[in-house]
């Protein structure tokens, strides 16, 4: 069986925002309520130093790819309907992977 990864790529725009410390602000409550709502892991991926723009990865790991859909589609419907901030793109891409790699096991030395 396979195990099913879904990613998600969240891009919001702060209107009311004037500093990094509003944006940080919007980003943890945004963060911290879907972490403990939801079985993902999602964190700030990009923008940090842009104050009107937030850009939220996400993933889920499932093994059934109905489910990966169904959290990523709960999930942003939970932060749109927060408020915070307005959603302007969201990127998602679902997959099954069969536990095989494509290149060489890496090891400690490549690292």
């Amino acid at each position: 069986m396979a195990m099913v990864v879904g990613l998600c790529q969240l891009t919001f725009r702060l209107r009311q925002a004037k500093s990094l410390k509003d944006k940080r602000r919007v980003v943890r409550q945004l963060v911290e309520r879907t972490r403990a709502r939801f079985a993902v892991s999602i964190a700030e991926t990009g923008d940090n130093d842009t104050h009107k723009i937030i850009r939220i990865g996400l993933s889920v790991v499932s093994n059934d790819t109905r489910h990966a859909h169904t959290t990523i589609d709960r999930v942003l419907q939970f932060m749109q309907d927060a408020h915070l901030a307005e959603l302007v793109d969201a990127q998602r891409e679902v997959f099954a992977w069969d536990g095989t790699f494509d290149d060489a096991p890496m090891t400690m030395a490549d690292l």
